[in-house]
C-alpha cells in the first residue's frame, strides 16, 4: 500500500499493482469513522482545553481563547464563574468578545473600523477581479448582512465567470462556504458555485495525505500541513457532505479535524504550519505563529452561544445585530420592530443594533425601559443609543430563556 499527496492521489492494492483508483474511504482514521466516535473523541478534546483554559484564562490577554472560554463555559453552566476569572487587564477594544464582556461602548467603535476595512478589503479584490476574497471566511455572509448586495452581486458574476483550471486548495473552503450559502437561500436559478464542486473535490484528493500507521490525515501542498486551511476545509467539507448525505466524505473531513486537534499538547496553543519530511515525520515549523486553540474551537463552531452578526431585514441596508444569542427573530407589526432571542436563564449577555433609525420608545420585558449611558454599572438589563450612527446598545439579562427587544418607531 502507497500513501501519496501532492499530485493524483491514489491508493494500489495488493492484488493489482497497476490499477490505482482513488477511493476516499481509504482516508478516515478509526475514530472518524462515524459521527458517534467521532463526538467522543472532540469532547475530549474540549475537556482537556477547558482545564487547561481554566489554568492560562487568569494570565493572557488573548481574545481567541477569552471567546472560548466563554462559550464552553456556557456550555459546562459555570459561566458566571468562568467570566469573572479573566483575566482583568484584559483589554476588550474588539467587538468581538463583547457579548460577553460588555463595554459596548469601545466595542461599537471598534466594529465600525474594522467592518469599514473588511468592507475595502473586499471591495479592492473584488472590483480588482480577484477570487482572492474567497480566502476570507463568510465573505457573502458579511456583504449580505451589512447591504453591500451591489458589491455581493458582483463577486457573484466572479465566481460564475470562474473557470475550473483557476480553482486551486487555498481557494476550496471558500468555494464550499459559498455553495452552502447559496444552497441555504433556496433562491431560483443556478447555484453560481455549482460548475467549481467537482473540480473543488477533485482538488482535496490532490492533495489529501495519510500517515502509514493511518491515524493522521491532512490536505498537504508542498510538503506543508497549514493548520487554519486543514481545519477551515474540513469543517465545509463536512458541511458539504452533510448536505448530500455522504459519510464517506464526512468521515475524511472529520479525520483532518481530528488529525489537526492532534497536532497540539493541551498546553493551549497550536502551531500555524507544520512540516511533512519524506519519511512521514511531522514538524512543527517553528518560523510559524503559535495560535491559540480557542481559534480552532471558535473556526469548529463549538460552542452554543457563538458572537455572530444576522440581518434583522433583507435588502440594502438592513439592520442588523452582533449578538451571542440563539434562535434570534425579528418581525415587523406595524411600526413595532420585535427582536427575540434565547441565552441561559440568569445570565446576561450584550447586543449591538446597527441599522436601527430613530425611535420613540424600548421595551425589554414588555415595559418600557429609559436610556441610561451607565446602564453597564447596574446588575440590570438597560440600554442606550448612538443617534449619529443609528446603533443601538443594549445589556440584557435573561430572566427567561427567550427575551424581547421591542423598538417603537
Amino acid at each position: 500500500m502507497i500513501f501519496q499527496f501532492s499530485g493524483k492521489n491514489a491508493v494500489i492494492s495488493d492484488e493489482n499493482p497497476e490499477e490505482a483508483t482513488f477511493n476516499p474511504k481509504n482516508f478516515t482514521v478509526s475514530q472518524a469513522v462515524n459521527s458517534r466516535d467521532y463526538n467522543v473523541a472532540l469532547s475530549r478534546w474540549e475537556d482537556g482545553n477547558f482545564m487547561v483554559w481554566n489554568r492560562l484564562i487568569p494570565q493572557q490577554n488573548d481574545e481567541d481563547l477569552v471567546i472560548a472560554f466563554a462559550e464552553e463555559s456556557l456550555n459546562r453552566s459555570v459561566y458566571s464563574s468562568a467570566v469573572s476569572a479573566i483575566n482583568r487587564s484584559f483589554s476588550n477594544g474588539s467587538y468581538k468578545s463583547s457579548v460577553f464582556l460588555g463595554q459596548l461602548d469601545q466595542a461599537y467603535r471598534s466594529m465600525t473600523t474594522e467592518d469599514q476595512e473588511t468592507l475595502n478589503r473586499l471591495s479592492s479584490l473584488i472590483r480588482g477581479n480577484s477570487t482572492d476574497f474567497l480566502l476570507e471566511s463568510g465573505a457573502f455572509d458579511f456583504l449580505n448582512s451589512r447591504g453591500q448586495t451591489g458589491l455581493s452581486d458582483d463577486a457573484l458574476k466572479l465566481v460564475s465567470s470562474l473557470s475550473t483550471e483557476a480553482v486551486t486548495l487555498d481557494l476550496v473552503p471558500g468555494i464550499l462556504e459559498g455553495y452552502l450559502y447559496w444552497s441555504s437561500l433556496d433562491l431560483n436559478g443556478v447555484n453560481p458555485f455549482a460548475h467549481l464542486i467537482d473540480q473543488s473535490i477533485a482538488k482535496i484528493s490532490e492533495c489529501l495525505y495519510i500517515s502509514q500507521d493511518k491515524n493522521r490525515v491532512f490536505e498537504v501542498s508542498d510538503n506543508s500541513i497549514n493548520t487554519i486551511l486543514n481545519i477551515r476545509l474540513a469543517e465545509e467539507l463536512s458541511e458539504w457532505a452533510g448536505s448530500r448525505q455522504d459519510d464517506t466524505w464526512g468521515g475524511v473531513a472529520r479525520s483532518i479535524i481530528l488529525s489537526v486537534l492532534g497536532l497540539e499538547n493541551f498546553t493551549g496553543t497550536i502551531r500555524g504550519e507544520y512540516l511533512l519530511s519524506p519519511e512521514g515525520d511531522i514538524t512543527e515549523n517553528q518560523a510559524s505563529a503559535s495560535l491559540s486553540t480557542g481559534l480552532i474551537y471558535t473556526m469548529l463552531h463549538l460552542g452554543t452561544y457563538e458572537p455572530k452578526a444576522l440581518a434583522l431585514g433583507a435588502g440594502p441596508n438592513p439592520a442588523w445585530i452582533w449578538t451571542a444569542g440563539q434562535d434570534v427573530k425579528a418581525s415587523m407589526n406595524g411600526t413595532i420592530l420585535d427582536i427575540s432571542m434565547t441565552f441561559p436563564v440568569g445570565e446576561t449577555h450584550y447586543l449591538i443594533l446597527r441599522g436601527i433609525r430613530p425611535f420613540s420608545k424600548i421595551q425589554l420585558y414588555n415595559m418600557d425601559y429609559r436610556s441610561d449611558p451607565q446602564f453597564e454599572r447596574y446588575d440590570s438589563s438597560g440600554w442606550t443609543y448612538r443617534a449619529a450612527d443609528q446603533t443601538l446598545l443594549v445589556k440584557m439579562k435573561h430572566k427567561t430563556q427567550e427575551e424581547h427587544i421591542k423598538i417603537y418607531f
